[in-house]
């Protein structure tokens, strides 16, 4: 059920996660502000005038300008005896060593700061730059703020930065304000606090200063500081409404740093052109007096032209020093400034007591950043750590929370039925050479891909794809978004908007809006909405799994794009349990852990176990490993790719006939306690009549092991065929194709049939309790092929395409893959020298089933790795998926149970389980628990599906090829092995 939200929750709701992680005033607090204080004091008086002055300068580093910069800074550091350094556009190596030597130049440690908004992506190349305040506005739970704080808080950390200057609390209430835009986390002021809270908070708790800003705040200015001097004409109690409202909270809630912001306030203070950083008005008056801020106040970058169009330089930074500042941000001439300070002592407009103050509000930030020591940075493994596996989580995460769905009419999303409509998508103008977006859309449905770059974009050529693209179901249009400016209508051009209302007169449109959400109100004619806020290829791989499904939504407007679609809208849309893609660390594993699975598969390749392989793993309903390896043949011409096709080989068991079964029971058309003469009246004169579908199921039924049908249909010494059967070539009455040069008689299914029904039961297997001991056989399946065409009037392969594998959005999976794909989609098999005498590719491995023209009941099912794992995902949800329901649970429970246990027959009905007696001489992993049901295929695959640990796992290789003599991959247990791995990620460990 969807559900339109309009949210304008109460500060104190909204900020109860917030309070419920804040420090509780208690002994430890006490202990550790008089520790602070005792070490404050006894630096401070140890302190001359000059290092004192000094410490109010955090000047600025840009490691990428070299050897210039780095001396200016080393004689700031060494005769100015300066507070601390900002860092800008550099390499996180390069940065953090500059770190290191700064802090070895500087008698009293310095505090080093960082623009990290977005993480320290946000300033150093070859990092994360994780999503931006607006995103997280959109984002409904606070606790995912308080993670990126934390999170950001670390990264800081482990540069040896110790002040990071976000977050922004600005309320950007108009959206023809591009200068804030999309560094705010909105327009209302409650979600803006509370976020602003959860942020600084996770910062804070790891010992990182937040820094809230820009005092008094600049929503709603039109002027950007940089270029001139913003004028906010609001009066107290204006600005205590709305404004002031973030700061004064997160004041209550221990910020420890605010920054200053270059906006007149005319209202406040009438100095003309006097920016609110140089005003002891709005900085003693308002921010110390009124709203009792204690911490540390530094002023925004001092190299603005909103401050060097009015003042010389050196002059502004005293200035705002004197007007109440602790420290100047980005100074132009920390000399000059340091010279007009001891002008003012001197004469004394400066007191010596207002500067131990301030300096005191410094020595107090660097105590609780960690700076009465320091130590030094690790540069080795610094890359790696900044990008590390937790911090692609948390975007991901970010990212699928914020998405917000505005309209969705007669609730077309998620999208369900995949099977029986078309789809197509236009991306336009996205500034990526990949279509993230578009990749993803495939992998839930066949789409139609078009593109429009930026410059195309114009009404003649959304006309021509409109007509490319009218005629499908549906059509998924990506808009991406590259200006926050309102006179460029935010991105959405005009064509672009023309060209979705005159589709969607022709067909169901999805539109996307990857960028600021204020381009939503140029598509609010628009059926079915969402807004993603940014073109990041990770949200754009996140989008396709909010419409298909396999994420809720739960985002909510952090702004008011229209009238149509204020603040605080967005559609709860909730998943159909479609698979997911996600990083090990969101559902419990360990990437680190997971990379053990290359090694042992190139070792497998290196052995000649097989020529390549793919492997998907899923736990919780999310993709955790999708990955191919090797190549087809061990030529090494063609690469094994994750659209690559295996032969499934006895897979078809259970990825065919059991389902199928499994369906027929759910519909009251088959019960495993039936005989098979209740169902095959033909059987009646023979000893299979009153086989027990129980006990062929579980492979005790008496058949034999298998049936040489090939010595009925050529001569068994000299292997030459008998005409009667076989020809080399098709023609009349010989269609069936066994293999391009073999065509059997169109009568050679019937005769295969007669065969078996005269061929008796195996002698040599023991009979007690009415049932025969255990022996694997693939003959049982030819009678289960005819059940279940006998009660569908469908050949099996059409009756699985039907109810399966079409609904599900399966592309590769069925029998007969030669009708639909090329040779080069199809890894070859076995070098058949025996039957066919020719390479197998494309054709069933199984002699039998190639026999009956590829589709069997016990082989003859093909599939890439991806697919299978949809499938199994469907069991492992009981027989749901995607919004439909394809059998009973307790169907598939009853399926999937060991009647025989007390025999040490392992099989359930159809399924094969883990040995429970012999726990290393299984099909299995020894770590798989005892509900697992899967099964595996002679041609070396497997599928495994752990309902106890929520965790599928399929494996598909060629290891038959050339010859299926090769069992190297059963002596190096390859597949049970990649299966512990697993587990071992998730965290279990096998017995010693």
């Amino acid at each position: 059920m969807q559900r339109f939200r309009l949210v304008l929750l109460p500060f104190i709701q909204i900020n109860l996660l917030v309070h419920f992680l804040s420090f509780s005033v208690n002994a430890q607090d006490r202990d550790f502000h008089r520790r602070q204080q005792v070490w404050v004091d006894s630096v401070l008086q140890n302190m001359t005038t000059e290092q004192k002055l000094g410490q109010l300068f955090m000047v600025s580093a840009y490691p990428q300008l070299g050897n210039q910069n780095i001396q200016e800074l080393e004689q700031l550091i060494g005769e100015y005896h300066i507070g601390g350094v900002i860092f800008y556009e550099g390499e996180p190596v390069q940065t953090a060593r500059l770190v290191n030597h700064y802090q070895s130049l500087s008698g009293l440690p310095l505090l080093m700061g960082m623009d990290a908004e977005q993480g320290v992506g946000s300033r150093m190349t070859e990092t994360i730059t994780l999503p931006k305040q607006m995103t997280l506005g959109a984002v409904n739970s606070n606790l995912y703020l308080y993670n990126m704080g934390l999170e950001v808080a670390k990264q800081c950390k482990r540069m040896g930065i110790n002040i990071n200057f976000a977050p922004v609390v600005d309320i950007n209430s108009d959206p023809s304000n591009s200068l804030i835009a999309d560094r705010s986390f909105g327009e209302i002021r409650e979600i803006v606090t509370a976020k602003g809270s959860a942020y600084m908070r996770g910062m804070q708790d790891q010992g990182i200063l937040a820094c809230a800003k820009h005092f008094p705040g600049q929503g709603e200015v039109q002027t950007y500081s940089h270029e001139a001097l913003p004028v906010v004409k609001k009066d107290f109690k204006e600005l205590e409404a709305q404004e002031l409202y973030p700061f004064k909270n997160l004041i209550l809630d221990s910020v420890k740093c605010v920054m200053m912001g270059h906006m007149n306030l005319p209202k406040l203070d009438n100095t003309p052109m006097l920016p609110a950083s140089l005003s002891n008005q709005v900085i003693d008056g308002v921010l110390r007096d009124s709203l009792g801020f204690d911490g540390l106040v530094i002023s925004d970058v001092m190299n603005a032209n909103a401050l060097t169009q009015h003042y010389t330089s050196g002059d502004a930074e005293a200035k705002a020093i004197l007007a109440g500042n602790d420290m100047v941000l980005h100074p132009t001439n920390v000399p000059k400034a340091i010279k007009l300070l001891k002008e003012a002592i001197a004469d004394g407009r400066f007191q010596i007591t207002d500067l131990d103050s301030k300096v005191a509000h410094i020595l107090k930030a660097k105590y609780f950043a960690g700076l009465s020591s320091f130590t030094s940075v690790n540069t080795d493994f610094l890359k790696k750590d900044l990008n590390s596996i937790q911090v692609k989580a948390l975007k991901q995460e970010l990212f699928e929370q914020s998405i917000t769905v505005l309209k969705n009419k007669e609730e077309l999303l998620p999208v369900r039925d995949v099977a029986a409509q078309t789809f197509a998508s236009v991306t336009i103008g996205s500034p990526y050479k990949t279509n993230d977006f578009a990749e993803m859309l495939d992998n839930y449905a066949t789409f139609e891909h078009h593109t429009v770059n930026a410059k195309e974009e114009s009404t003649a050529t959304m006309n021509r794809i409109l007509e490319k693209v009218k005629d499908k179901g549906v059509v998924v249009v990506g808009v991406f978004s590259k200006t926050n400016e309102e006179q460029k209508r935010y991105g959405v051009s005009y064509a672009t908007q023309q060209f979705i209302r005159q589709l969607q007169k022709h067909t169901k449109v999805i539109t996307v809006l990857y960028g600021i959400p204020y381009g939503l109100k140029y598509l609010e004619g628009c059926d079915h909405l969402i807004c993603a806020y940014e073109t990041d290829p990770i949200v754009q791989k996140v989008v396709p799994q909010a419409i298909f499904g396999a994420i809720d939504t739960y985002g909510m407007l952090p702004v008011t794009a229209s009238k149509k679609f204020p603040a605080g809208s967005g559609l709860n849309i909730k998943s159909i349990q479609r698979i997911g893609y996600a990083l090990p660390e969101m559902v419990g594993m360990d990437s680190d852990i997971l990379t053990k699975i290359d090694s042992i598969i190139q070792e497998g390749i290196s052995e000649e176990a097989m020529p390549g392989c793919q492997v998907v793993a899923i736990k919780d309903g999310k993709i955790v490993l999708e990955k191919s390896y090797g190549y087809f043949t061990y030529s090494k011409r063609e690469k094994v790719n994750n659209n690559t096709i295996y032969d499934l080989a006895s897979i078809t068991k259970v990825a065919s006939t059991v389902q199928s079964l499994m369906y027929l029971t759910s519909q009251g058309e088959f019960s495993l306690d039936d005989k098979l003469g209740d169902y095959l009246v033909d059987l009646d004169s023979t000893d299979k009549k009153d086989l027990k579908i129980k006990h062929i199921l579980t492979h005790c039924s008496g058949l034999r092991g298998g049936y040489f049908f090939w010595g009925h249909v050529m001569d068994k010494n000299t292997f030459v065929y008998h005409p009667e059967y076989l020809h080399a070539s098709k023609g009349k009455g010989y269609s069936v194709e066994v293999s391009p040069s073999v065509f059997a008689a169109d009568s050679m299914k019937d005769a295969m049939w007669d065969w078996l029904k005269d061929a008796g039961l195996s002698k040599r297997r023991k009979y007690r309790g009415g049932r025969y001991s255990y022996h694997y056989s693939d003959l049982g399946y030819y009678f289960m092929q005819r059940i279940v065409e006998a009660k569908s009037g469908q050949s099996l392969d059409q009756f699985t395409q039907d109810h399966f594998y079409k609904p599900l959005g399966l592309k590769t999976m069925g029998y007969l893959p030669k009708k639909h794909f090329r040779n080069a989609d199809i890894v070859p098999t076995e070098m058949d020298v025996r039957y066919r005498k020719e390479l197998i590719r494309g054709y069933v491995h199984d002699p039998s089933a190639a026999l009956m023209g590829g589709v069997a009941g016990h082989a003859g099912l093909f599939s890439n790795a991806h697919d299978l794992a949809v499938l199994m995902q469907m069991n492992l949800q009981g027989g749901y998926y995607g919004g439909r329901k394809y059998f009973d649970e307790d169907v598939l429970n009853s399926f999937n149970t060991r009647p025989f246990t007390q025999y040490k027959n392992r099989r359930a009905y159809g399924w094969d389980k883990p040995n429970p007696w012999e726990k290393e001489d299984g099909p299995t992993s020894a770590l798989a628990s005892s509900r697992t049901f899967g099964h595996t295929g002679f041609t070396g695959t497997c599928t495994w599906v752990d309902p106890e640990y929520n965790l599928v796992y399929v494996f598909l290789s060629n290891r038959v090829y050339p010859y299926a003599k090769n069992r190297q991959l059963m002596k190096m247990n390859i597949r049970e092995n990649i299966q512990t791995v697993l587990y071992e990620s998730i965290g279990l460990k096998p017995q010693q």
